[in-house]
């Protein structure tokens, strides 16, 4: 079944990836990029720029699949496995909302070059606190320092939207492939700790690499604290960026616990007899999901094109409306195939989710304070999975999934009421669905589903 699933996946992304990509779609949604010519250094600066971000993606999304099947094979209950997972997110909200000034300030390459030690999950607590700051500099220094490089070497800001689009089909190319390369290193090896010993090789690489970079920085004549101290203000003038932060808060807080409970929801129905264990097959269902996500991506470049005209404000609603559907009917699947089911296309709705909710704040908030603000949604997003999970570890994991699809209702009613306020604001500012071509771009960068 989930072989089968997997490869029905592939074949879905397949199909509409290349009909998002045929000539008639391509000129559809990006006739001025092809009208221009590549400056000289660029492809090159592009591929460099590509290669180390996604090795460090690939080495981040290896662990995806077996980080609970690890600590549970070392002998640790839910309980003792979800105080490791809380100490990973409290270090992201208290450290991690340092990361982007720390990396303006002292230099983003140096941050580039630091994921890569901070991954190391050879000590588990240290190492989840660790790992904590990693998805800080994971989501933040890797896309400074490629924008600024961007622009001081003069390149067309418009150029900026095909690397962003190269990295997002990259990063989903890469966590279907890490997936596989655990499960098969897995079974290969016999220890769900073989995955992490083969993210070795790639985070080895990510540093190696980044020396190779020039350094850039932000205002480095500002401190740190000034320029926290600034986003808290521009942040909280503002009801829309409160509201729209406090939406994908709820939502990723969801898909995190998600992520913790998916392992055991699954283990915890029953197969068809003569069927193997869903332990066996954990690298494939994870690339089942990192494909569902490349399908919900191309869904909404499809809805979005001029010939349809969804607006990014609408994707983003069906996507919170599909998420807590889907988590929603998972709580009630009477079979593992339900459940699994209802999982891909939660996993269809995170697909839509990031580049939706990304076009949306580079529409609506200031470039100056792009980077510490979005830090300071992750405060919120680890607050929430922080509390959850300590409770959550108490209960089932039916009673689990009901969080999380709690927290997606409460996203999709707070989104409904940012909504109002950001199409308010666009229709008195006359601002376009897709802001300018580079912002555009920039929107594309993020698509997670897992931490």
């Amino acid at each position: 079944m989930f072989v089968h699933a997997f490869f029905a996946t592939v074949a879905v992304a397949a199909t509409m990836a290349f009909k998002n990509q045929r000539p008639g779609a391509s000129a559809d949604l990006s006739q001025d990029q092809q009208k221009l010519a590549l400056p000289e250094g660029f492809s090159q600066f592009q591929r460099s720029f590509l290669c180390v971000a996604l090795l460090a993606w690939f080495s981040d999304w290896l662990q995806g699949a077996y980080i609970y099947d690890l600590y549970s094979s070392y002998g640790y209950d839910q309980s003792e496995i979800a105080q490791l997972f809380v100490a990973g997110f409290l270090s992201s909200m208290v450290v991690g909302s340092y990361v982007g000034a720390m990396a303006d300030k002292y230099g983003r390459r140096k941050m580039c070059s630091a994921f890569a030690p901070f991954s190391d999950y050879s000590v588990l607590m240290v190492g989840r606190v660790l790992g904590g700051v990693a998805t800080s500099l994971l989501f933040t220094v890797f896309e400074s320092w490629m924008v600024c490089e961007h622009r001081s070497r003069g390149y067309p800001p418009a150029l900026l939207s095909t690397t962003f689009s190269r990295l997002t089909a990259g990063n989903g190319l890469a966590a279907v492939t890490a997936g596989l390369v655990a499960n098969g290193s897995t079974q290969v090896f016999g220890t769900p700790l073989a995955p992490f010993m083969v993210a070795c090789a790639p985070l080895l690489l990510v540093s190696l690499l980044t020396l190779r970079w020039p350094e850039n920085y932000g205002d480095s004549s500002v401190s740190v604290a000034a320029s926290l101290k600034r986003a808290w203000s521009y942040m909280c003038a503002d009801a829309r960026i409160v509201t729209i932060g406090l939406a994908q808060a709820l939502f990723e807080a969801g898909m995190y616990v998600f992520v913790f409970i998916w392992t055991p929801a699954l283990l915890d129905t029953t197969l068809p007899e003569g069927t193997d264990g869903v332990q066996n097959y954990l690298g494939i269902i994870f690339a089942a999901f990192m494909t569902c996500t490349i399908i919900g991506s191309n869904i909404l470049e499809m809805l979005m094109a001029p010939k349809v005209g969804v607006s990014m404000y609408d994707m983003a609603l069906i996507a919170h409306m599909v998420a807590a559907l889907a988590l929603t009917a998972a709580t009630v699947a009477a079979s593992t195939g339900q459940m699994y089911l209802a999982f891909l296309a939660f996993e269809v709705a995170v697909g839509m989710f990031y580049p939706a909710y990304s076009m949306i704040k580079s529409s609506h908030i200031q470039e100056e304070v792009r980077s510490t603000v979005m830090n300071y949604f992750r405060i919120p997003l680890n607050a929430f999975v922080a509390l959850a999970l300590v409770r959550i570890s108490q209960f089932s994991s039916t009673v689990a999934l009901v969080v999380a699809a709690c927290l997606h209702v409460l996203a999709l009613c707070i989104y409904i009421y940012s909504r109002r306020l950001l199409l308010g604001s666009s229709e008195k500012e006359d601002v376009p669905d897709g802001a300018d071509e580079e912002d555009e771009g920039a929107g594309m960068l993020m698509r997670k589903n897992s931490g």
